[in-house]
């Protein structure tokens, strides 16, 4: 990104989390006849969903206790509404996402950085020009709010009727999935005309006209946590993905 912080105000690039303060980017791309279809059918497939339980069967015997693994590495940055935000580079590994909450743990390969270690959100990017980002947000405290005041509400449904009614949004429809064995469900977006922009206690999440973000929302035990994958250039998405998909396949709540 050209600079996309993230600290308090805001998730660095567009889906940035910031502390403080973010750039913005320039538009890029135009809405195509196909929009309004593919926005109804986001809007329609975001309304419904099922769930399911199972029982567990007691057992006897006691299974053995895994055999703990190293403790994970602390991130480095600064946290929520801390400006200017620090960047500092990660070495590879295994990282603790505290004092995020709900806390997980993820690893990463080399050439990430981190720009945002708060309670309410995080930020990795990759590179030295920041194109690609990695972040994560939940409003477990505080809520999720819009620019004009609107509370987003606190379930994974509330969070994607949002996404999917931002005018000039371009999504497909949520797909289910599993992310560290929670519950979830991804949509990949673009912002034609428009921004998301959600204050998140002393940081915000953020995503800029012409980038295109995945978006995944988890539950994880009622708390809604959502993860992004964000790119300025649309034409690097699927690079993105793959460079990201590693650790989103690594975490692991707490």
């Amino acid at each position: 990104m050209h600079r996309r912080s993230i600290a308090l105000v805001v998730l660095t690039a567009s889906a940035k989390l910031i502390a403080g303060c973010a750039t913005s980017g320039e538009p890029s791309g135009s809405a195509s006849a196909a929009t309004a279809s593919v926005v109804a059918e986001s809007a329609a497939s975001a309304a419904s969903f099922a769930t399911s339980s199972a029982t567990a069967t007691p057992v006897a015997t006691a299974s053995p206790s895994p055999t703990p693994g190293p403790s994970p590495k602390a991130l480095c940055s600064t946290g929520d509404g801390v400006f200017p935000p620090k960047t500092c580079a990660l070495a590879p590994g295994t990282y603790s996402a505290a004092p995020f909450a709900p806390v997980f743990r993820f690893t990463i390969g080399a050439g990430w950085s981190n720009t945002l270690a708060g309670m309410n959100g995080g930020n990795l990017v990759a590179g030295k020009d920041s194109q690609t980002q990695f972040s994560w947000a939940t409003g477990k405290a505080t809520g999720m709010v819009t620019q004009d005041g609107t509370d987003v509400g606190k379930t994974t449904d509330a969070f994607l009727r949002y996404v999917a009614a931002v005018p000039g949004i371009v999504a497909t429809p949520p797909t289910p999935l599993t992310i560290g064995g929670m519950p979830a469900r991804s949509v990949d977006v673009m912002l034609t005309t428009n921004e998301i922009f959600l204050m998140i206690g002393k940081s915000a999440m953020r995503f800029q006209t012409g980038e295109k973000v995945r978006l995944i929302v988890v539950d994880v035990s009622g708390t809604v946590v959502s993860l992004a994958i964000e790119v300025t250039n649309p034409k690097d998405f699927d690079a993105a993905v793959t460079l990201t998909q590693p650790i989103l396949d690594s975490i692991a709540w707490n």
